[in-house]
């Protein structure tokens, strides 16, 4: 392309080297010049364009792809919701072992989207999930313990699922660890201990967190 053409297109040397390679039906390249074309990187921003590359780059196989053309669906960016192509594309992606195909599996399975509610399933997404390192999935396992959803309630077990949550800086784990210090619900009662989880998911803007330490005279 010379330099009118590139002038007209308005698209950077790496834009147009992305698009290149996306044509030929690189993936990589694909899920990239879908990203440029949604926050106009080098290019002008265009959603249609980037949603066009990403659906192109998820049936390619490109697993992260999958895992953002799922939320696209779950959150109707390009119209309507869909919930069930937002399940299948996760699905897709936790056949590669993504761990958050895995937990957005299990979100779904939690809250019946698409799939009839099974708490069961959704907390072995979830396990799989932790497996891959997901740590939001530890927060959801321990809610399931903490409401006995498809298990047994069980305050120790789902304090555990917290701690190590709030240990790799989760701030839903760190706010629960904190109530359940607070309120000796599977750990000693401990309102320091409380205090201090409490201040850290507060340092990370965690509204419930803020309430609490407000409702213990703290400020945050």
């Amino acid at each position: 392309m010379g330099l009118f053409g590139k002038l007209f297109s308005g698209e950077s040397d790496e834009v147009l080297a992305l698009k290149a390679s996306a044509e030929k039906g690189d993936a990589e390249a694909q899920y990239e010049l879908s990203n440029r074309y949604a926050w106009g990187n080098g290019t002008k921003k265009d959603f249609k364009k980037s949603f066009m590359w990403l659906e192109k780059a998820a049936e390619n196989g490109w697993a992260q792809a999958q895992i953002d053309l799922g939320i696209a669906y779950h959150n109707g960016y390009m119209g309507q919701k869909n919930y069930a192509k937002a399940f299948q594309w996760y699905q897709r992606a936790a056949e590669q072992d993504h761990m958050w195909g895995y937990h957005n599996m299990g979100v779904y399975y939690n809250n019946g989207y698409y799939v009839q509610k099974d708490y069961v399933k959704a907390r072995e997404c979830f396990a799989n999930a932790v497996k891959l390192g997901n740590v939001a999935s530890l927060y959801e396992i321990g809610v399931l313990y903490t409401e006995g959803r498809g298990v047994e309630a069980n305050f120790e077990e789902a304090a555990l699922y917290y701690s190590k949550g709030a240990e790799l800086g989760n701030a839903d784990c760190q706010n629960n660890l904190g109530w359940a210090y607070q309120n000796g619900w599977g750990v000693p009662k401990d309102v320091a201990k409380a205090v201090t989880w409490y201040r850290k998911a507060a340092e990370q803007g965690h509204n419930l967190a803020i309430a609490n330490l407000r409702n213990l005279g703290i400020n945050a």
